[in-house]
């Protein structure tokens, strides 16, 4: 009863959030940091309705120990948690979500693809930053 209401509107087009973990798809030509980061990605968790909106940060390129296919510029983004309905406004969690600047995501091509996947997810907590880092990926070619 506490909670914002979530309107049938509020549910349409939204993705789970695995799905959107795989947060940005694009072609090759245009592929610069500022124009991946410039998107709202709408979310719903079967609770929460919720929007990851995305603004560029910098450029950088993948570290020493990134997998071998992950190679070239990264797109860093700022991302801003946006919630719309199904949270508890007082909920401590929410405000600091809502209130940080802190959260980036790590954006890195698939190679001969046009999807960009994670590389890295910053989030800060109450207690330090926690990250988590793509270590390995495979490719499978079918025919």
């Amino acid at each position: 009863p506490r909670s914002v209401p979530i309107t049938a509107d509020q549910l349409e087009h939204v993705l789970d959030p695995l799905t959107a973990a795989f947060l940005s798809v694009r072609s090759r030509e245009s592929a610069n940091y500022a124009e991946l980061c410039q998107q709202t990605v709408p979310v719903f968790d079967g609770k929460q309705r919720f929007d990851i909106i995305l603004s560029p940060k910098r450029s950088e390129h993948a570290v020493e120990n990134a997998p071998i296919s992950v190679s070239g510029p990264l797109a860093v983004c700022r991302v801003k948690f946006v919630p719309i309905g199904g949270y508890r406004p007082d909920h401590p969690g929410i405000k600091f979500m809502t209130q940080t600047d802190d959260i980036e995501v790590w954006l890195v091509s698939v190679p001969q693809t046009d999807h960009y996947i994670p590389y890295r997810i910053v989030v800060p907590t109450t207690w330090g930053k926690g990250s988590v880092t793509l270590s390995d990926i495979k490719f499978r070619v079918d025919g």
